[in-house]
């Protein structure tokens, strides 16, 4: 007897799909909670250390709880918002000082390579002097990182954040509303900057203002809700956003440094004459990283904030939230036109 062979036998079954693991989905207090979680060991570690990339992270994690706040703002009652509010200033303030001091050591110690070396006698000077403030501000941060860790701050904000979200759920706007409605709201942030900075270039104020808008516009990224904004967008957008933040901070790192060193200028040291001899070198010398900075950052900005390409994914975003959701978002992005 033969054996008929069916197509079925002959043909071995498709390996089964691997299912696509969904990712998990996580609530609007547990992004505010992990935002708190992650600040208070960042304080709990810098209370003791004194490296400078400690310091970093924890300005960034203030600045991340800040963007979650905004965001997540109707949720959170305005006693909250305050207290936490202020506790992220004084910290980022306190920790800004000793970055700012670790960056003008830095941009002194590139300065010295191409000087004299009684230019270089001066350049050491500044930097030791800078390196005495900087040990007076780290003191300063530390005993407040310590002071908030001993309160039992974060445990407080856990607890109150919570209880916030827990009362304000039932508004009628969901979590993607308010992370779509923050990243439209950032991003007409930047665009607002980005041309007044092209009309007075030479305002210092506006690169600052312009930096923080692309550092929110950055964090709340990182917030966007799976199948809001395809990955490839968020992707592109936040590198353009990064090159054009480490631009600025180039010319504002440098700006720093040249008012740190204008400040010690008044001081009288006791090798004065010798320093009064090459101060005018060294400053100019800075004048000049300054005028290259602002150079590469007009040369740059036709591809580096280039963000036009986010108009269709943020208005498809908003028009489905309004749909899902009847709550209204206002403001439209304005349109972005390359200078």
């Amino acid at each position: 007897m033969v054996d008929v062979i069916t197509p079925e036998a002959d043909c071995p079954a498709p390996p089964a799909k691997a299912r696509r693991s969904k990712k998990p989905k996580v609530s609007r207090s547990e992004i505010l909670r992990n935002a708190v979680d992650r600040l208070a060991k960042r304080t709990h570690l810098a209370a003791t250390s004194e490296d400078a990339n400690v310091i970093h992270r924890v300005r960034v994690a203030t600045r991340k709880l800040g963007t979650a706040l905004r965001s997540y703002e109707p949720l959170v009652s305005n006693k909250t918002q305050q207290k936490i509010r202020k506790a992220l200033k004084k910290i980022r303030r306190l920790g800004g000082a000793v970055r700012d001091i670790d960056v003008a050591v830095e941009c002194l110690d590139d300065l010295g390579k191409g000087l004299s070396s009684d230019a270089l006698l001066t350049v050491l000077y500044y930097r030791g002097r800078l390196e005495e403030q900087r040990n007076l501000a780290q003191k300063k941060f530390q005993t407040r990182c310590q002071k908030i860790d001993n309160q039992g701050f974060w445990d407080w904000c856990q607890r109150h954040l919570k209880a916030d979200v827990r009362k304000n759920s039932r508004a009628s706007t969901t979590r993607q509303n308010l992370v779509i409605k923050g990243l439209i709201d950032a991003y007409q942030k930047v665009c607002e900057f980005r041309e007044k900075h092209l009309s007075d270039p030479s305002d210092i104020e506006l690169l600052h203002d312009l930096r923080k808008a692309l550092k929110a516009f950055r964090y709340t990224l990182d917030m966007v809700p799976p199948r809001q904004l395809p990955a490839r967008i968020i992707k592109r957008a936040d590198a353009i956003a990064q090159e054009a933040q480490d631009r600025l901070g180039k010319v504002i790192d440098v700006e720093n440094t040249l008012q740190m060193i204008s400040h010690l200028r008044s001081e009288q040291p006791a090798n004065k004459g010798l320093l009064e001899k090459n101060r005018d070198l060294v400053l100019s010398a800075l004048n000049e990283a300054i005028a290259r900075c602002h150079l590469s950052l007009a040369e740059g900005w036709k591809r580096d904030l280039d963000l036009g390409f986010l108009e269709k994914p943020l208005k498809d975003a908003k028009i489905r939230n309004q749909k899902t959701r009847a709550t209204p978002l206002n403001g439209t992005a304005p349109q972005m036109t390359a200078h």
